[in-house]
């Protein structure tokens, strides 16, 4: 059994455009033990290429339940944000909130490497 993330939305095409659009079962692939579907062969290509500009941070595990109470909280599409170019999850809208407030502490050291456009500086929630 593997965990599929985003209820089967795309992760590249999320960050692309901006748009939840669902993937396809037979457009797969998996990352640090998680399962991903794409739209279409192209974009499976594209994250294989560079899994760490698509992939969620932390496994979609809740950084701020984590970090406040050291519970591992598995987050939801529903409460999802940008922070430096990496999306990740939050269990509520309160948790996402707290993140708001101090992205840099619950990030802290887990900022990719690659060069970051400038318009995704700061954090941007996705609703």
């Amino acid at each position: 059994f593997r965990r599929v993330l985003f209820r089967s939305y795309s992760p590249v095409s999320l960050k692309e455009s901006g748009k939840w659009l669902p993937g396809l079962d037979e457009f797969t692939a998996e990352h640090d033990g998680l399962t991903y579907r794409f739209v279409d062969a192209e974009e499976r290509e594209r994250f294989l290429k560079s899994p760490e500009q698509f992939a969620v941070q932390e496994g979609g595990r809740d950084v701020v339940v984590w970090d406040e109470v050291h519970k591992q909280l598995v987050g939801s599409t529903r409460f999802a944000a940008y922070y430096n170019g990496q999306l990740y999850l939050f269990y509520s809208r309160e948790s996402r909130a707290q993140f708001k407030k101090n992205p840099a502490r619950y990030a802290r050291g887990r900022q990719a490497a690659w060069q970051i456009h400038p318009s995704e500086w700061g954090v941007r929630l996705l609703e």
